[in-house]
């Protein structure tokens, strides 16, 4: 396989949503593997319900610049709370945590997705972020709902 092939089958892969732990493309002899599947900063998962996101998230409302920013939400959800790392679920969910709540935006189908498209970080583990160039905007959202939800 060239070099280009690889790449455009990793392209696809990605745009089709691929989430994978560990990928070996080829073996030349010396192999160095390396997992940043399902870590956190804190190396252990604090569980959650819909009612404590649902309380976090009218707390952070303040700060959603879009409907896209409901993926930083989803990110911290999966890295740090054990929530399944299944966009669609969350889509479906969101009408219930945002249920008599008010808040000020919705997550239609395919608004993860979307935003996974444009903004790579996204695959990255939450803890990740700041050492890779997210927006100041991003981490003050991530750490404001990490703050409602302890």
């Amino acid at each position: 396989m060239t070099e280009q092939e690889k790449l455009e089958f990793l392209d696809r892969m990605i745009r089709n949503g691929a989430n994978i732990g560990q990928f070996i493309m080829d073996n030349h002899g010396t192999m160095e593997i390396t997992n940043h599947m399902g870590e956190s900063s804190n190396n252990q998962k604090r569980e959650t319900n819909g009612e404590q996101i649902a309380k976090a998230l009218a707390k952070v409302q303040d700060l959603m610049w879009g409907q896209s920013a409901n993926a930083i939400i989803f990110c911290a959800l999966r890295d740090n709370h054990g929530y399944p790392d299944n966009m669609s679920q969350f889509e479906r969910e969101w009408k219930g945590f945002s249920a008599g709540r008010h808040l000020s935006w919705d997550c239609p189908e395919g608004t993860l997705r979307a935003a996974f498209r444009d903004n790579s970080y996204l695959k990255l583990p939450v803890d990740k972020w700041r050492d890779n160039g997210v927006p100041d905007r991003v981490i003050k959202l991530l750490d404001r709902f990490e703050e409602q939800m302890t």
